[in-house]
């Protein structure tokens, strides 16, 4: 099975999701709540992730494979977790399925005021990549959808 995390509420009306998915919303505010549900996935499925992007040489809702990202929100999801976890230290080399895609730059709550200051910047896309490989997932793919109008904190 597939489990798609999405990153806004917006992201459902578009169609590039079936109805037949399991979508999941990540819930920026209730990290015990989206580490529990990760940790519920058994690492045979595989996990894909959606965020959006600004990139003005992307089409409106195009659909951009990412390979690696860096985390610049100043956040790591596994801090106050640690307890939950079988080891000190989450290896995150090699951490998407694609490595033909694009590096994302997750800049969190400023994504509006500083997205175009970097070349394909997200929202809170690595924090379940974070969460899922601390999980022993290997079968993590993300992408970016280019929004070229402004996202609502939803």
């Amino acid at each position: 099975m597939v489990y798609k995390f999405i990153l806004h509420s917006s992201m459902y009306e578009i169609p590039i999701f079936n109805q037949s998915d399991k979508i999941i919303l990540f819930d920026i505010t209730n990290m015990s709540n989206n580490i529990n549900t990760i940790s519920q996935i058994t690492i045979d499925n595989n996990i894909e992730i959606y965020d959006y992007t600004y990139h003005p040489n992307h089409v409106h809702h195009d659909l951009i494979k990412v390979s690696d990202h860096i985390n610049k929100t100043g956040y790591n999801p596994l801090i106050g977790n640690q307890s939950q976890l079988d080891k000190p230290f989450i290896d995150l080399s090699n951490l998407y399925s694609s490595t033909n895609g694009v590096v994302t730059s997750c800049i969190g709550k400023h994504f509006n005021n500083y997205k175009t200051k970097n070349l394909y910047p997200s929202t809170y896309l690595c924090y379940i990549s974070i969460i899922a490989r601390a999980y022993h997932h290997k079968l993590i793919k993300a992408f970016l959808i280019n929004n070229l109008n402004g996202i609502k904190n939803d």
